[in-house]
Formats: C-alpha cells, structure tokens, sequence
C-alpha cells in the first residue's frame, strides 16, 4: 500500500528572529517492512537542509535559516511504501535486545517525565508478565492514554510535566506521548519521546 504523508509545522514569532536552528525527524526509517518513496522538506523562508543519519540509523535534517524573519514553516511531502498485510500485528522477530545504556537512557525520568505514583499506579494492572507481553503491554498502555486523557489545544504549554497533566487529564500531542512514555518506563517498558 502506498501512503502520501504531507506535514507542516509553522511557527509564529513576536519579534523579528535573527537566525533559527531546527533538528527536523520527520519520517520512519525504511526497512523490510516499508520504504520511504518520494521524500522533499521545504522551509519557508527558505533555509539550508542538512540530511544526516544518526547513531541509531534514523534520518534527521538539520534546518537552518541564516536570515531575520517572523515565522518558519517546515513542510514535508512525502510517499510511503507500506508491505506489512497488519500494520498492528507484533513483528514475526523480536528487535534487537537494548544495551545496558540504551536501557539507562530510556528508562530514566526526565524533567518533564518523572517518576510518580500516578503513573505507577495507573500503569501497573498492564506490566508486562514476560518479555513477550512487551507488545501487548504498550499497546494496552497506548489504549489507556487515549480513555484516560483528552486532547484539547491551549491548555498547556512545552514546559508542562507528566504530574500535571495527571491532574487535569487534558492536553494535545506533546504531553499525550509523554504521558504514554511514563507510564511504560513506570512498568520497565523502555521509551523516549
């Protein structure tokens, strides 16, 4: 199946900017199960693109415009090649197993993802009995986040954490991932936003 992906992110700016640097990661990475077709990312106004691979093989493209403006707009359009018949079917082999220090990395609390009780609780009737519940655990996690929490716009910002968001139940994409993020790391399901 082929999938066209078109996202923008626009940013609107107060004051005049001098200079704006942007790490872009805005598509997956092509292996046996999907290939990335056509693939273009434009900025407006027009900055310099740097493509680069990181250390674990995702693409990522480093944004940089080197003029005053009021707003940047990064658009990417795209064509994806999807060969999975169930794209939420587990994967027939298991990935690779983390590394002592991918493991650190990615089950450490974070400013805005700290431990809490909250999370903990709400967490633990889904850990994970062996590490093939692995899959099923996070998905049931991913399910709980959506009956749980409501999306809604303008009700926080990028510096609200996990603890207030338990309280209020509210919030759009950002803090929704940060929330399903602590609540795998809460049952040793490694996770990184």
């Amino acid at each position: 199946m082929k999938v066209s992906i078109r996202h923008t992110t626009r940013l609107e700016y107060d004051a005049e900017v001098v200079e704006s640097v942007m790490d872009a990661r805005l598509g997956p990475r092509s292996d046996e199960d999907q290939r990335w077709g056509r693939f273009e990312l434009r900025t407006d106004p027009v900055g310099a693109i740097r493509r680069y691979a990181d250390a674990f093989g995702n693409i990522g493209h480093l944004v940089t415009v080197a003029r005053a403006h009021r707003h940047l707009e990064v658009t990417t359009v795209g064509e994806v090649d999807t060969l999975l018949a169930d794209p939420f079917a587990p994967p027939v082999e298991a990935p690779a197993p983390l590394g002592p220090a991918e493991r650190a990395d990615y089950l450490q609390p974070s400013v805005l993802i700290p431990r809490h009780d909250g999370l903990t609780a709400l967490a633990a009737p889904h850990r994970p009995g062996s590490e093939r519940d692995a899959f099923a655990a996070a998905t049931a996690l991913m399910h709980l986040v959506r009956a749980e929490f409501t999306y809604q716009p303008d009700v926080t910002t990028v510096a609200t954490t996990v603890a207030e968001l338990l309280e209020t139940r509210t919030g759009v994409c950002q803090d929704l991932a940060q929330v399903l993020v602590g609540l795998c790391r809460a049952v040793d399901l490694p996770a990184r936003y």
